[in-house]
């Protein structure tokens, strides 16, 4: 992923691959084990976005449940929280 200098944005790469049989395929070239089909560009761009945002969701419900829980009120701690957003 590339940032954009001028947001804090980070930008991904997608592609789209013409089937044959008609429809299309799309991933990005950082997340390649994400993929998803539509029987149009849009319609698979569309599916791709809301496939990526499931598997994140998943992935940070997982990690979330992985890792052990500092004690958020122990003064040893300093809690930062930030926000990423993904176009």
């Amino acid at each position: 992923m590339r940032t954009n200098k001028h947001k804090s944005v980070k930008i991904l790469h997608g592609n789209l691959i013409k089937s044959k049989s008609g429809g299309y395929t799309a991933f990005f070239e950082e997340f390649p084990e994400i993929v998803a089909e539509g029987e149009n560009v849009k319609e698979a761009k569309q599916n791709l976005i809301t496939i990526f945002v499931e598997v994140m969701q998943y992935k940070r419900e997982r990690a979330n449940d992985a890792i052990a829980k500092p004690n958020l009120r122990d003064p040893e701690h300093t809690v930062k929280r930030f926000a990423l957003s993904v176009v």
